[in-house]
């Protein structure tokens, strides 16, 4: 097939022949073979010209796509077993880049001793191909085209307030009471959220406060100072409800939960680092 798509492509056998390294007789009797295997004839062969008969325009088309797969599939394949190597652009949402993924990154490190990984902390929207990222951790729907997307395990989120804070104003003993209290307001989420109680669904609005930061950490730092009650991700409270610091609201509510992925535009695919990356992190948080 190769020979063949390279004598229609140069215009001649010899021409073909020499793409090949071949000479031209062993080129001729490529095509003679393929054109008795197939039991038709691919060219019109004259002393000053040749061309495609009907049967081999059809053939030479649905040639060049099964070269174009076999090549790719032995791109891929040498991919597999090469040792993975060079810089990792990795972006990953604040909070759980901190506190959940960068304590696994050292295990991948030894793992791949040729691979150097550049993190970036950051709970916007990126755009994996014009910003020049191997790899995004998001939260929230992917994008539907030009990315694979692994689902990781569910984002979940957990209200909490400071005891102080508590103190202050008082508890609140329902989601709907959280309208009269200061509620700590995380830019890129949405401004109503909802919540399960077993028997039904309740909206839960969290725009009620003065205060709005685009940072997790930041917004932790708030309520742990007694600013008013946040919503976030368990990572990234849990340690501060067991010292203390912050006391779980409506424990036994089932909170929203946020689906999470890992990312990798679809053209990286046979990257090994990029892949073995993904892996690692869907093994990680399956």
């Amino acid at each position: 097939m190769s020979v063949f798509a390279s004598i229609v492509r140069e215009g001649s056998i010899a021409e073909a022949a020499a793409v090949h390294g071949i000479s031209p007789a062993m080129a001729g009797k490529h095509l003679k073979a393929l054109e008795k295997e197939i039991g038709t004839s691919l060219l019109h062969r004259t002393t000053r010209r040749q061309a495609l008969t009907h049967a081999g325009e059809s053939y030479y088309q649905r040639c060049l796509s099964i070269l174009e797969s076999v090549g790719q599939a032995a791109t891929e394949a040498r991919a597999t077993e090469q040792e993975p190597t060079g810089l990792l652009r990795v972006t990953a949402p604040v909070s759980f880049g901190a506190e959940a993924l960068t304590p696994l990154l050292p295990d991948f490190l030894a793992a791949y001793p040729r691979v150097r990984v550049d993190l970036s902390l950051e709970d916007r929207s990126v755009n994996l191909t014009k910003e020049a990222y191997d790899v995004a951790i998001r939260i929230g729907q992917p994008p539907t085209s030009d990315v694979v997307a692994l689902p990781l395990k569910p984002y979940r989120l957990i209200l909490c307030a400071a005891p102080s804070y508590l103190a202050r104003r008082g508890t609140p003993l329902s989601p709907a009471a959280l309208a009269s209290h200061d509620c700590l307001a995380f830019r890129y989420a949405p401004s109503s959220s909802w919540h399960n109680t077993q028997s039904d669904i309740v909206p839960l609005d969290l725009s009620t406060g003065r205060l709005r930061i685009d940072n997790g950490h930041a917004l932790r730092i708030a309520a742990i100072n007694g600013a008013g009650v946040i919503m976030q991700p368990v990572t990234l409270l849990q340690r501060d409800i067991e010292d203390g610091r912050l006391v779980q609201l409506f424990p036994d509510l089932i909170m929203p939960e946020r689906p999470m992925y890992v990312l990798y535009p679809s053209d990286r695919k046979t990257d090994p680092k990029v892949t073995l990356f993904a892996t690692f992190i869907r093994e990680q948080f399956a």
